[in-house]
């Protein structure tokens, strides 16, 4: 009796817990592939990265301004976080991909309309937060912050607590800039109205 139920849940579609499981580790195993062939082009160009990262505080550092390595492996250890950064930023869309094809399939038509429209405007969203941050945040703050020590001490940056203030400015303007889609759900949701 069990057999023609099975084979019932297979012609409607639906998969069996360890049908999901099986796809889930699937869809698992791509982007994890993703992220370490990301990571490997990514460390063989981490020069190239760090050029393009080190260009916004080149441009305001005085001549007698430099990063610096200040521990041995410092720039080993840097170059490992850039390139995972940059492996991340890279496989970001296989990973989206393989997430809304795994849950696209539990979804109604309209409800997955929805969420395709969401997550591709969280994504562009995020790309405008870390190319604003990039291009015009990180210059001023690093004129404003290297201004107030002109004529106290010569600048002597550190290139990982550099890269880690860079990342961190980043990601927080990404995030920052997805405050339209948060205040569009709590409008939906009725949580705030438009009179408020």
């Amino acid at each position: 009796m069990a057999q023609p139920k099975a084979d019932d849940e297979k012609d409607s579609g639906k998969m069996s817990v360890v049908e999901h499981l099986a796809e889930l580790r699937r869809r698992l195993i791509i982007c994890i592939a993703a992220l370490i062939a990301g990571f490997i082009v990514a460390y063989i160009f981490s020069d190239h990265i760090l050029v393009v990262l080190i260009a916004p505080i080149k441009r305001v550092l005085s001549p007698e301004g430099s990063l610096a390595i200040l521990k041995v492996q410092e720039a080993f250890v840097t170059r490992i976080k850039v390139a995972f950064m940059a492996a991340a930023i890279a496989a970001f869309p296989v990973i989206i991909r393989q997430v809304w094809a795994f849950v696209v399939p539990a979804l109604k038509k309209k409800e997955a309309k929805v969420g395709l429209t969401l997550v591709i405007a969280s994504t562009v969203l995020f790309a405008a937060g870390i190319l604003f941050a990039y291009f015009t945040i990180l210059p001023y703050a690093f004129t404003f912050f290297l201004k107030s020590a002109q004529g106290i001490a010569a600048p002597n940056i550190s290139l990982a607590f550099y890269v880690n203030f860079c990342a961190r400015i980043l990601l927080a303007f990404g995030l920052v800039f997805q405050l339209p889609l948060v205040i569009v759900f709590l409008v939906r949701s009725g949580v705030v109205t438009l009179d408020q």
